[in-house]
Protein backbone atom coordinates (compact mmCIF):
# COMPACT_ATOMS: atom_id res chain seq x y z
CA UNK A 1 0.00 0.00 0.00
CA UNK A 2 1.59 3.02 -1.17
CA UNK A 3 2.13 5.67 2.07
CA UNK A 4 -0.82 9.00 2.08
CA UNK A 5 0.21 12.24 2.54
CA UNK A 6 1.62 13.25 5.65
CA UNK A 7 2.56 9.13 6.63
CA UNK A 8 5.76 7.49 6.98
CA UNK A 9 6.52 4.26 5.35
CA UNK A 10 9.90 1.46 5.90
CA UNK A 11 8.94 -0.36 2.89
CA UNK A 12 11.10 -0.25 -0.12
CA UNK A 13 10.31 1.01 -3.21
CA UNK A 14 11.65 2.09 -6.70
CA UNK A 15 10.87 5.59 -8.33
CA UNK A 16 12.14 5.44 -11.71
CA UNK A 17 12.95 8.87 -12.88
CA UNK A 18 13.41 9.78 -16.65
CA UNK A 19 13.98 12.25 -19.00
CA UNK A 20 13.53 12.16 -23.05
CA UNK A 21 17.22 12.21 -25.30
CA UNK A 22 17.00 14.68 -27.84
CA UNK A 23 13.56 15.87 -27.86
CA UNK A 24 14.57 18.97 -28.80
CA UNK A 25 15.07 17.56 -32.40
CA UNK A 26 11.53 16.64 -32.52
CA UNK A 27 9.47 18.54 -34.88
CA UNK A 28 6.85 20.64 -32.47
CA UNK A 29 3.72 18.07 -33.16
CA UNK A 30 5.71 15.30 -32.35
CA UNK A 31 7.16 16.98 -29.32
CA UNK A 32 3.51 17.42 -28.31
CA UNK A 33 2.54 13.98 -28.30
CA UNK A 34 5.20 13.05 -26.28
CA UNK A 35 3.53 13.18 -23.04
CA UNK A 36 0.64 10.90 -24.03
CA UNK A 37 3.11 8.56 -25.92
CA UNK A 38 4.37 8.39 -21.94
CA UNK A 39 1.11 7.80 -20.99
CA UNK A 40 -0.01 5.09 -23.04
CA UNK A 41 3.31 3.21 -22.49
CA UNK A 42 2.93 3.68 -18.88
CA UNK A 43 -0.24 2.20 -18.90
CA UNK A 44 0.85 -0.90 -20.21
CA UNK A 45 3.32 -1.27 -17.46
CA UNK A 46 0.45 -0.49 -15.08
CA UNK A 47 -1.75 -3.41 -16.75
CA UNK A 48 1.04 -6.03 -17.15
CA UNK A 49 2.74 -5.46 -14.08
CA UNK A 50 -0.36 -4.73 -11.40
CA UNK A 51 -0.13 -4.19 -8.96
CA UNK A 52 3.36 -3.23 -8.91
CA UNK A 53 2.78 0.01 -11.03
CA UNK A 54 -0.69 1.04 -9.54
CA UNK A 55 0.05 5.03 -9.88
CA UNK A 56 -0.49 6.91 -13.03
CA UNK A 57 2.92 8.10 -14.61
CA UNK A 58 4.04 11.99 -13.62
CA UNK A 59 5.44 14.04 -16.54
CA UNK A 60 7.17 17.04 -15.41
CA UNK A 61 8.46 19.83 -17.69
CA UNK A 62 7.21 17.83 -21.21
CA UNK A 63 9.92 15.18 -21.47
CA UNK A 64 10.61 14.73 -18.27
CA UNK A 65 9.26 11.58 -16.18
CA UNK A 66 8.29 9.34 -12.63
CA UNK A 67 6.81 5.77 -12.03
CA UNK A 68 6.13 4.68 -9.06
CA UNK A 69 6.88 0.86 -8.40
CA UNK A 70 5.71 -1.00 -5.07
CA UNK A 71 7.54 -4.44 -6.09
CA UNK A 72 11.06 -2.82 -6.35
CA UNK A 73 12.38 -5.93 -7.89
CA UNK A 74 10.84 -5.50 -10.96
CA UNK A 75 12.19 -2.41 -11.10
CA UNK A 76 14.77 -2.58 -13.89
CA UNK A 77 12.39 -4.76 -16.47
CA UNK A 78 9.78 -1.72 -16.17
CA UNK A 79 13.04 0.31 -17.27
CA UNK A 80 14.01 -2.22 -19.98
CA UNK A 81 9.84 -1.89 -21.52
CA UNK A 82 9.55 1.97 -20.99
CA UNK A 83 13.19 1.87 -22.87
CA UNK A 84 11.84 -0.30 -25.59
CA UNK A 85 8.34 1.28 -26.36
CA UNK A 86 9.96 4.87 -26.65
CA UNK A 87 12.38 3.29 -29.32
CA UNK A 88 10.12 1.53 -30.96
CA UNK A 89 8.08 4.81 -31.44
CA UNK A 90 11.04 7.04 -33.29
CA UNK A 91 13.37 5.87 -36.29
CA UNK A 92 15.83 8.11 -34.79
CA UNK A 93 17.84 6.18 -32.07
CA UNK A 94 19.08 9.67 -30.35
CA UNK A 95 15.33 9.59 -29.33
CA UNK A 96 15.16 7.35 -26.13
CA UNK A 97 14.75 8.18 -22.61
CA UNK A 98 17.46 8.24 -19.40
CA UNK A 99 16.08 6.25 -16.87
CA UNK A 100 17.87 6.47 -13.18
CA UNK A 101 16.01 3.63 -10.40
CA UNK A 102 16.16 5.35 -6.62
CA UNK A 103 15.36 1.84 -4.27
CA UNK A 104 14.38 3.21 -0.74
CA UNK A 105 11.92 4.15 1.80
CA UNK A 106 8.70 6.77 0.84
CA UNK A 107 7.31 9.19 3.34
CA UNK A 108 4.44 10.29 1.12
CA UNK A 109 2.97 10.73 -2.21
CA UNK A 110 0.56 13.20 -3.29
CA UNK A 111 -2.71 11.54 -4.44
CA UNK A 112 -2.18 13.29 -8.06
CA UNK A 113 1.27 14.03 -8.11
CA UNK A 114 3.77 11.58 -7.88
CA UNK A 115 6.51 14.10 -8.43
CA UNK A 116 5.97 16.00 -5.34
CA UNK A 117 6.18 13.04 -3.22
CA UNK A 118 9.20 12.75 -1.13
CA UNK A 119 11.38 10.06 0.87
CA UNK A 120 14.49 8.17 0.15
CA UNK A 121 13.54 6.54 -3.25
CA UNK A 122 12.84 9.68 -4.43
CA UNK A 123 15.92 11.57 -3.77
CA UNK A 124 18.47 8.95 -4.62
CA UNK A 125 16.41 8.62 -8.32
CA UNK A 126 16.45 12.60 -8.89
CA UNK A 127 20.47 12.44 -7.40
CA UNK A 128 21.23 9.90 -10.01
CA UNK A 129 19.84 11.35 -13.13
CA UNK A 130 21.63 14.53 -12.35
CA UNK A 131 24.93 12.60 -11.74
CA UNK A 132 24.39 10.16 -15.04
CA UNK A 133 27.78 10.11 -17.42
CA UNK A 134 26.67 11.80 -20.41
CA UNK A 135 27.26 8.47 -22.57
CA UNK A 136 25.06 6.66 -19.96
CA UNK A 137 21.57 5.94 -20.02
CA UNK A 138 20.57 3.65 -17.17
CA UNK A 139 21.62 3.47 -13.58
CA UNK A 140 20.77 2.36 -10.02
CA UNK A 141 21.17 3.66 -6.52
CA UNK A 142 20.39 2.57 -3.08
CA UNK A 143 21.04 3.96 0.39
CA UNK A 144 19.83 1.74 3.47
CA UNK A 145 17.58 -0.33 1.34
CA UNK A 146 20.53 -2.33 -0.17
CA UNK A 147 23.73 -3.34 0.84
CA UNK A 148 26.97 -1.34 -0.85
CA UNK A 149 28.23 -4.47 -2.45
CA UNK A 150 24.69 -4.71 -4.00
CA UNK A 151 23.34 -2.02 -5.27
CA UNK A 152 27.23 -1.89 -7.12
CA UNK A 153 26.58 -5.10 -7.86
CA UNK A 154 22.74 -4.23 -9.87
CA UNK A 155 24.03 -1.07 -11.11
CA UNK A 156 26.81 -2.76 -13.14
CA UNK A 157 24.24 -4.91 -14.17
CA UNK A 158 22.02 -2.02 -15.60
CA UNK A 159 24.65 -0.48 -17.09
CA UNK A 160 25.22 -3.84 -19.19
CA UNK A 161 22.16 -4.05 -20.15
CA UNK A 162 21.86 0.02 -21.42
CA UNK A 163 24.70 -0.78 -23.29
CA UNK A 164 22.76 -3.11 -25.27
CA UNK A 165 19.42 -0.94 -25.26
CA UNK A 166 21.80 1.25 -27.31
CA UNK A 167 22.10 -0.82 -29.76
CA UNK A 168 18.56 -1.53 -30.91
CA UNK A 169 17.20 -0.76 -34.80
CA UNK A 170 13.59 0.74 -34.01
CA UNK A 171 12.39 -3.11 -35.01
CA UNK A 172 14.21 -5.02 -32.48
CA UNK A 173 12.76 -2.06 -29.81
CA UNK A 174 9.56 -3.07 -31.05
CA UNK A 175 10.19 -6.60 -30.31
CA UNK A 176 11.66 -6.60 -26.68
CA UNK A 177 8.56 -4.21 -26.07
CA UNK A 178 6.26 -7.04 -26.65
CA UNK A 179 8.77 -10.04 -25.31
CA UNK A 180 8.66 -8.10 -22.34
CA UNK A 181 4.97 -8.22 -21.60
CA UNK A 182 4.98 -11.92 -22.33
CA UNK A 183 4.23 -11.66 -25.98
CA UNK A 184 4.87 -15.10 -27.94
CA UNK A 185 6.90 -14.69 -31.23
CA UNK A 186 3.83 -15.54 -33.18
CA UNK A 187 1.94 -13.08 -31.36
CA UNK A 188 4.93 -10.34 -31.84
CA UNK A 189 4.74 -11.25 -35.52
CA UNK A 190 1.54 -10.89 -35.75
CA UNK A 191 1.21 -7.19 -34.09
CA UNK A 192 4.29 -6.39 -36.13
CA UNK A 193 5.23 -2.58 -37.09
CA UNK A 194 3.62 -2.59 -40.51
CA UNK A 195 2.47 -6.14 -41.24
CA UNK A 196 2.64 -9.56 -39.91
CA UNK A 197 6.41 -11.37 -40.35
CA UNK A 198 6.75 -14.70 -39.58
CA UNK A 199 8.15 -16.24 -36.29
CA UNK A 200 11.32 -17.01 -37.38
CA UNK A 201 11.87 -12.98 -38.79
CA UNK A 202 10.86 -11.73 -34.93
CA UNK A 203 13.44 -14.63 -33.55
CA UNK A 204 16.43 -13.10 -35.36
CA UNK A 205 15.02 -9.39 -34.16
CA UNK A 206 15.07 -10.64 -30.38
CA UNK A 207 18.19 -12.10 -30.90
CA UNK A 208 19.83 -9.02 -32.69
CA UNK A 209 18.31 -7.07 -29.61
CA UNK A 210 20.04 -9.26 -27.32
CA UNK A 211 17.07 -10.07 -25.63
CA UNK A 212 17.81 -13.44 -23.88
CA UNK A 213 20.80 -11.45 -22.49
CA UNK A 214 18.62 -9.03 -21.26
CA UNK A 215 16.09 -10.94 -19.65
CA UNK A 216 18.42 -13.03 -17.91
CA UNK A 217 20.09 -9.83 -16.44
CA UNK A 218 16.41 -8.65 -15.53
CA UNK A 219 15.76 -12.32 -13.27
CA UNK A 220 19.02 -12.12 -12.08
CA UNK A 221 18.43 -8.34 -10.85
CA UNK A 222 15.31 -9.76 -9.16
CA UNK A 223 16.73 -12.48 -7.78
CA UNK A 224 19.08 -10.57 -6.15
CA UNK A 225 17.00 -7.79 -4.84
CA UNK A 226 14.82 -10.13 -3.22
CA UNK A 227 16.89 -12.47 -1.60
CA UNK A 228 19.12 -9.07 -0.12
CA UNK A 229 15.59 -7.44 0.91
CA UNK A 230 14.57 -11.13 2.41
CA UNK A 231 17.75 -11.36 4.52
CA UNK A 232 19.95 -8.16 4.48
CA UNK A 233 22.83 -10.03 5.93
CA UNK A 234 23.57 -11.70 2.70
Amino acid sequence: MIPSEMSVETSVYAVLTGDITASSRLPPKEREKLPEMLRRTAGAARDHFAPAVCHPIDIFRGDSWQLLVERPALALRIAVFMRAALRSTYDSADIDTRVAIGFGTVDFVPDHDISGGDGEAFRLSGGAIDAMERDVRMAIAAGRALPRSTTVSLDAVARLVDLQITRWTRRQAFAVSRAVLGRTQQQIGDEWVDRPITQQSVAQHLTAAGWHAIEYAARVSETIFERVHDDPTL
